[in-house]
């Protein structure tokens, strides 16, 4: 039986029901994703695509990343740990979703709108202005992922595609990647369910793709302190899953490591 299902009202219980349910994901996501290779080839390919789109940077190619890959692999994942094709197409939510109607039920955007934007920085240079403004003074927020697992919690992802950067690059992805987890986590009656007391998430999961040569969002996040990771997790419920684990990249090409130092994108 699920342990989510069991009836536990023990806090721990829960807590670990939910650490278990984050590291089956993450092995099945290491197993059955692309290889870095692969995917930076893939995008290579299409550069040509999203240049004529106006649309150079690594954002550009993190949407179509994850609803090539990761909404797929974590739909096959939620089958493959016990749910029903249909119950497992219900409790997936994704940016998108109108692209995604094979994989997931709907959207994980927001049912209201709130006076704050999803970046910090965005927030404490608009805030002064709009909110005392009488245009367009509130934000939508549309997470990438959501999971509602039945008889279990509710767990919102931001997800991340890093591609290159060096251990600057990697730890600004992690904290505007964690602050967002944060946002999404604290905000109220963000969840568009039908439901009257669909009232939030229960948990949050940083999910990075780590496609750079080095893995330099990997072996960043392992240098953080400790206090810092444990806090993340046991005070703020939020899970940091950083795939794959791709062992050929301790030892890459020449050029590879070039591009990661310099933050070129291929």
């Amino acid at each position: 039986m699920n342990a989510f299902a069991s009836g536990a009202s023990d806090a721990l219980v829960k807590r670990t029901a939910a650490e278990e349910f984050f590291k089956r994901l993450e092995s099945y996501l290491n197993e059955n994703l692309p290889s870095t290779d692969a995917v930076n080839e893939e995008i290579v390919h299409a550069k040509s695509e999203y240049q004529q789109a106006g649309k150079a940077s690594a954002q550009a190619y993190e949407g179509p990343f994850f609803k090539k890959h990761i909404v797929p692999t974590v739909h096959k994942f939620l089958i493959a740990d016990g749910l029903s094709r249909d119950a497992a197409i219900q409790a997936l939510l994704a940016e998108g979703h109108l692209d995604l109607k094979e994989f997931v039920s709907g959207t994980p955007a927001s049912r209201q709108i709130y006076p704050y934007k999803k970046t910090l920085a965005t927030t404490l240079k608009t805030a002064r202005k709009d909110w005392w403004g009488t245009g367009k003074v509130l934000s939508n927020s549309c997470p990438d992922l959501a999971v509602r697992l039945p008889g279990g919690p509710s767990i919102v992802f931001e997800g991340k595609l890093f591609r290159s950067g060096g251990p600057d690059a990697a730890k600004s992805a992690i904290v505007a990647g964690l602050y967002e987890c944060f946002f999404y986590r604290a905000l109220p009656t963000l969840v568009n369910w039908k439901e009257p007391n669909a009232s939030g998430y229960d948990y949050a999961c940083f999910l990075a793709y780590d496609a750079s040569p080095l893995s330099s969002l990997r072996r960043t996040w392992k240098d953080i302190n400790r206090e810092v990771e444990r806090s993340f997790w046991e005070a703020l419920n939020i899970y940091v899953m950083i795939v794959p684990h791709d062992e050929s990249a301790a030892h890459p090409p020449e050029d590879k490591v070039d591009n990661a130092l310099t933050g070129a994108i291929p």
